[in-house]
């Protein structure tokens, strides 16, 4: 299922408010039906076992979008999330979302001016928490993360125990910082709402997209660069694996895709499935690729 986004041949600031799924076994697509959502670029897709739930992202002004929907394919309806109860809307600067087994958990950023108003200020960092259970016509507000848990722009993935925070930042877009050489990630248990920094990987700087395989979070590089020739720490290309039994990360072969930027992956059992964000002529291209390690769960014997 893909929804909303943007396409680069497209002026400045147009989004998207359409979306459509794709059945690998007949590879046909069917468009959905119109969505309570305004267009959006960046929204977060989760699936409950039984609805999909569509969450976050930018309106083509720029500003972040702090609303949601659920779509259920069994009645082919949406229906809209409730309100988000943001105690500093004004100050939000984004959100990272993640579906926990039983909830949809919300992670949103603020950037905390002072003073409020002026071409001089001084950026610190706030953070708020929500949980939203399906059926639910409200959300509850849960503890806040750590002060060291880099949640900005983070890319969050369920294993079906706990969830995965990869490639945040603490430079929020009032800030001015160094260019980062590698990424950090974190793990949160939302059972026992304890947090755990996993071992950082170059490829997480940028890296989007990500996608659970059943065994291990497979990371691919979207374009980056970092440092040149036989010394380059990142190339185009570029991907690895986290696997969260051995707490370890294992390099993939350099894929052929090698321009990402606003790609979006799925894993259908065997293979990944890449979208990637098209050519010049903005048109989208797809790639299956299969890697030559394993990534996926063990076979069934």
């Amino acid at each position: 299922m893909v929804w909303g986004g943007e396409r680069n041949s497209e002026p400045s600031g147009h989004a998207f408010a359409d979306g459509a799924t794709y059945d690998p076994t007949t590879r046909a697509w069917r468009l959905l039906p119109p969505s309570p959502l305004v267009a959006r670029t960046g929204a977060t897709a989760v699936w409950n076992g039984a609805e999909a739930i569509v969450f976050g992202g930018m309106a083509a002004d720029g500003t972040s979008l702090y609303s949601g929907a659920t779509y259920d394919p069994r009645t082919d309806e949406w229906r809209a999330l409730p309100v988000l109860p943001l105690s500093h809307p004004a100050s939000a600067v984004g959100a990272t979302v993640a579906w926990t087994g039983t909830a949809l958990l919300v992670w949103v950023t603020d950037e905390l001016r002072t003073p409020p108003t002026g071409p001089t200020f001084r950026s610190s960092t706030g953070r708020q928490a929500f949980t939203w259970k399906a059926g639910s016509s409200s959300w509850s507000q849960v503890p806040s993360p750590p002060d060291d848990v880099e949640m900005y722009g983070a890319d969050a993935i369920w294993t079906g125990q706990k969830v995965l925070l990869l490639g945040g930042t603490g430079c929020l877009p009032g800030m001015g910082c160094a260019a980062d050489t590698t990424g950090t990630g974190f793990a949160f248990d939302p059972v026992l709402h304890v947090w755990r920094q996993i071992p950082s990987s170059a490829v997480l700087v940028q890296s989007v997209p990500e996608t659970w395989t059943g065994r291990a979070v497979v990371v691919l590089n979207q374009g980056a660069e970092i440092g040149t020739g036989h010394g380059a720490i990142l190339s185009p290309g570029d991907g690895a694996a986290y696997d969260p039994v051995t707490d370890a990360w294992l390099a993939l072969p350099r894929g052929p895709v090698r321009n990402l930027s606003e790609a979006s992956v799925a894993w259908t059992g065997r293979e990944l499935v890449v979208w990637d964000g098209g050519d010049a002529s903005g048109s989208p291209a797809g790639e299956v690729l299969t890697p030559s390690v394993a990534v996926g769960p063990p076979p069934v014997e």
